[in-house]
C-alpha cells in the first residue's frame, strides 16, 4: 500500500471524490518493457511528468528495461505479473517435510538452506496462464 500521509483535503474535488491519478499498476508497469503500441514522444513525456506522488523523472542516458522485447507469439497477449513468494510457493528456513526443492542461499557469508513448497495446482495454473497471457513472475526477495 502507498502511504496516505501526503493526502490532504486539497486533493479532494468539490464532489467529494479524489481526482484519478496514474494508478499504482500503471506506475509500476510503465518502465518494465518497451512500448507495446505506437505512442508518440509527447504522450510519453506527458505520462512521465510529476503526478504529485513523487514519481521520479525519467532516467538519463539510454533506457534499461527490466524485461526483454515482447516475443512475436506474445505480441497480442496481455501481460500478467504474478507474485512468486507466498502466492505460487511457500519458502521457509526451517525444514519442512513437503519441500519440492531446497535452495542454498548465502547471507552475510553464511550458507542457509531455504525449503520451498509449491502451492497446490501451481503447475496447472501456470500452464493455463501461459496459454492466455504473457506471464512475468515477480519477487520482492533480495538477490543474495
Amino acid at each position: 500500500q502507498l502511504p496516505r500521509e501526503n493526502e490532504t483535503s486539497q486533493n479532494i474535488s468539490q464532489g467529494g471524490k479524489k481526482p484519478r491519478g496514474r494508478g499504482l499498476l500503471r506506475t509500476l508497469l510503465c518502465c518494465l518493457g518497451r512500448s507495446r503500441g505506437g505512442s508518440s514522444k509527447s504522450s510519453k513525456a506527458s505520462s512521465l511528468q510529476g503526478d504529485g506522488r513523487g514519481t521520479p523523472p525519467p532516467c538519463s542516458g539510454s533506457p534499461r528495461y527490466l524485461l526483454p522485447p515482447v516475443r512475436h507469439q506474445d505480441m497480442h497477449k496481455k501481460c500478467m505479473v504474478i507474485d512468486l513468494d507466498e502466492t505460487l510457493v511457500h519458502s521457509s528456513f526451517k525444514p519442512i517435510t513437503n519441500a519440492d526443492f531446497v535452495v542454498p542461499v548465502e547471507i552475510d557469508g553464511n550458507m542457509h538452506q531455504v525449503y520451498v513448497a509449491k502451492r497446490p495446482y501451481v503447475d496447472e495454473f501456470l500452464q493455463r496462464m501461459g496459454e492466455l497471457y504473457e506471464c512475468v513472475l515477480f519477487t520482492a526477495s533480495l538477490s543474495k
